[in-house]
């Protein structure tokens, strides 16, 4: 009986030490269950801070480099407006200054052929009168010794042979005077068509200066115009050329940024890759403290159990040093 009742207490000893063993291993694996719980709760919620703080720094970064590039696009439009303003007044400034030029010429050249005609005209009406005046003087004199030589030519008829010879003589030297008085206006004549002709020839020479100067004014302007175009083409063609340019620095700056933001995520994504492992590596460390745990309490009576339980779960809230 003795015996029945050692072992009976041995027995019930054995059970309670078991019992303790099974409490203290179920206390243990609840507090390393807690505390994985809250480590896990706690990186996924710097996991979760970490992501919005990198979407947000994406965003900021998008959106500066959004905005800089619409400022750029501004500046160069408005640069561009400006630009064709001063050249759209300018062709309006030269448009209208040829057009006044060519006025102003315009009416010079019908001044002067005005003025020219007037001179003809003038000088036209001032050789009529002469011409008459000399025509009807020659017609005068030509009759009044007509009627001298008439009347001589009676007297010598009436008279002698000498009279008759006076007379003759006295008619050929009026005749030669009439002779020499006809040549003479024939002179004047020749000088005053040639006076004319010479006038025009002076007013054909002026209209050619005329011409060869509108000519070379043509020319002229020809060239300007044509260096100004030529100039226009330079300036569009070394606009279309800074565009390009600022077209391909805007490019590269966009791929610099998505570069830069696909680094950014790769080493988000490198360091989420790291946690997790180290994780993954404490989860099995606690793992291992817990069944070593469990095997100590099974080993050692209650006491003992509870000891090492707390010593493993001290072990299990030392944090593990994460990567990088």
């Amino acid at each position: 009986k003795r015996e029945e009742a050692i072992a009976r207490r041995q027995e019930r000893a054995r059970q309670d030490a078991e019992q303790r063993r099974l409490r203290a291993v179920l206390v243990l694996q609840r507090f390393v269950r807690c505390a994985a719980a809250r480590r896990r709760a706690t990186e996924r919620r710097l996991e979760r801070d970490a992501h919005r703080a990198a979407i947000a720094a994406e965003h900021q970064v998008v959106n500066g480099a959004a905005t800089r590039v619409q400022c750029a696009w501004r500046r160069y439009c408005a640069r561009f407006e400006a630009a064709w303003r001063r050249e759209v007044r300018a062709a309006q400034v030269a448009k209208q200054h040829a057009a006044e030029v060519a006025a102003a010429r315009a009416a010079a050249q019908r001044e002067a052929q005005h003025r020219e005609a007037s001179e003809a005209a003038a000088a036209v009406a001032a050789a009529v009168p002469v011409i008459q005046r000399a025509w009807r003087s020659y017609s005068a004199r030509f009759e009044l010794h007509w009627r001298r030589a008439e009347a001589c030519a009676a007297v010598a008829l009436a008279g002698t042979e000498a009279q008759r010879n006076e007379a003759s003589v006295v008619v050929q030297r009026v005749w030669r005077g009439a002779q020499a008085r006809a040549a003479k206006a024939e002179r004047a004549r020749d000088a005053a068509a040639a006076e004319a002709q010479q006038r025009e020839a002076e007013a054909d020479a002026a209209q050619h200066q005329k011409g060869a100067a509108q000519a070379r004014i043509a020319r002229a302007w020809r060239m300007s115009v044509a260096r100004r175009t030529v100039a226009t083409r330079r300036d569009t063609e070394q606009k279309a050329q800074t565009a390009l340019r600022a077209e391909e620095e805007r490019q590269n700056a966009a791929v610099r940024i998505q570069t830069a933001a696909r680094c950014q995520w790769a080493r988000e994504e490198l360091r989420a890759q790291r946690r997790m492992r180290a994780l993954e590596q404490r989860l099995e460390d606690a793992e291992d403290d817990t069944h070593a745990a469990a095997t100590a309490a099974a080993a050692v009576s209650g006491g003992a159990a509870v000891a090492v339980a707390q010593r493993a779960l001290q072990l299990a809230r030392v944090p593990t040093p994460a990567g990088p």
